[in-house]
């Protein structure tokens, strides 16, 4: 069978969907990845078709209309039995792009991106008529989570009687336990000492993109008025500019010594700043799933998110994580504090993360259920 995969940006390929079609070629299937790869990306295989095209993150009304035009000349030509899309840009271009053709459009929903805007703006609009007519143009949408299914029925974006469900338990592609896990102790006071970081100093380390959206901007301001003097804010990730932070909090990062931003880095450096943290901590506004924080459940660190579609339901609060209410600067501080004070409480925490992550995100189970979910579809062009 062809299988088209189709995203926005390289990275969001690498980290989510090679490892499906890794799979999904074993299994003697054709699979092509489409998205901006850009100059530098590493191939992962030779079994799979890479093609880079330049698509823009963000609002981009130039190719709002010509990108749809660009893909559909690729879909006819290679005549794809499935092709599936997720990324809000990626997502929309296909569906329009694939309006008549045989392909079977699968949507894996990421989360609704208007969320991230504020009401009756001209970007919450428009996000919200993009995400409508993606869903609408699709043959069988598949969300990260249950409440990710609720929201797009609750917000009219899918009809009853739309072939929709959840993916495997959420996790794209899962946690590659090889590579987050919990190190020993001595491991972690060695790597602390190799990153010039005093044992003694309490971490708190958040992975994501700078961003509104992520709540960067919300973690910063509970960070700086934290009542703890010998603190480290690490934010694993780098500065995004379609959803930009404000220069004031740009500034405070600047002139705090105590805030690092590492940039983009491997996989491997992420799971030895998650083993060096004494807290975890996602403050993002919306989210279609939290991958990070499954990542540090599975390294057994405590952790808290928000209490928003996604993050919520990767654990239980209290017993496994934290929940905050999103943008609550007041609560956010609290939960901080009572992890990094109360080692007990964070200890019972971070176990139970781990039980969680082991028994429902293991890669090697979740790639399996995916690939299953994909080619369930075969036979099933319109």
């Amino acid at each position: 069978m062809k299988i088209c995969i189709v995203t926005t940006v390289g990275i969001t390929q690498k980290y989510f969907y090679e490892p499906i079609a890794q799979r999904l070629c074993e299994m003697g299937n054709e699979v092509t990845l489409i998205a901006a790869f850009g100059t530098g990306f590493e191939l992962k295989t030779s079994k799979i078709r890479y093609i880079d095209i330049e698509m823009k993150r963000g609002f981009s009304f130039s190719q709002f209309f010509s990108m749809p035009r660009i893909l559909r000349k690729l879909f006819i030509a290679n005549e794809f039995d499935i092709v599936c899309y997720s990324t809000p840009n990626a997502s929309y271009y296909c569906s329009k792009a694939l309006k008549g053709l045989t392909s079977f459009k699968l949507y894996f929903q990421f989360g609704l991106r208007y969320e991230g805007f504020r009401k009756r703006t001209l970007n919450y609009a428009i996000s919200k008529f993009i995400e409508k007519e993606t869903c609408s143009n699709s043959d069988a949408i598949r969300a990260l989570t249950q409440k990710g299914v609720d929201e797009l029925l609750s917000n009219n974006l899918i009809s009853r009687d739309k072939n929709v469900g959840v993916i495997s338990h959420g996790g794209i592609p899962g946690v590659d336990f090889h590579i987050f896990y919990p190190m020993p102790n001595n491991v972690k006071q060695a790597l602390r000492q190799k990153m010039h970081i005093s044992q003694s100093v309490q971490v708190i380390v958040a992975v994501s993109r700078l961003t509104k959206d992520k709540g960067t901007e919300t973690l910063i301001d509970a960070f700086e008025s934290l009542p703890i003097d010998d603190k480290t804010l690490i934010i694993v990730g780098d500065y995004d500019e379609t959803n930009s932070i404000s220069d004031k909090h740009r500034s405070i990062i600047k002139n705090d010594e105590r805030i690092i931003v590492t940039g983009w880095i491997s996989q491997e450096c992420i799971n030895e700043y998650l083993n060096i943290a004494d807290v975890f901590v996602h403050a993002s506004r919306r989210e279609g799933f939290g991958e990070a924080v499954v990542e540090a459940m599975s390294c057994m660190l405590p952790v808290i998110a928000c209490d928003i579609p996604g993050p919520s339901e990767l654990f239980v609060n209290n017993e496994s994580g934290l929940l905050v209410p999103r943008d609550d600067i007041g609560n956010l501080i609290q939960a901080i504090s009572l992890v990094l004070n109360d080692k007990a409480f964070a200890s019972y925490l971070a176990k139970n993360a781990y039980v969680v992550a082991k028994k429902r995100y293991d890669r090697n189970k979740v790639v399996v259920e995916i690939c299953r979910l994909i080619l369930s579809f075969q036979g099933k062009k319109k």
